[in-house]
């Protein structure tokens, strides 16, 4: 995090795994929406029908837009495939 000069990560997880991997001492510098999809009931419906991506694109959408004139730059990272 450090080494890049990121000062925050903005983490999107469809069913709330990922949680139980990220490090306590790194708890500021992280904002995490477990279960993304379930904030709105149509993502909800997307992804129980298989339509992952459709919420991906949309989790892009919600970070950049939240991010508008905070940011000087956004990446964006997909998950890992397993």
């Amino acid at each position: 995090r450090e080494v890049v000069g990121v000062e925050q990560f903005w983490l999107f997880d469809t069913d709330g795994s990922l949680e139980t991997y990220l490090p306590p001492d790194l708890a500021s510098h992280i904002r995490y929406f477990p279960r993304w999809p379930d904030e709105f009931p149509v993502l909800s419906k997307m992804t129980a029908r298989g339509w992952h991506y459709m919420t991906e694109i949309l989790s892009y959408d919600h970070c950049l837009y939240g991010n508008a004139g905070a940011a000087d730059w956004i990446i964006y990272v997909h998950e890992v495939d397993a």
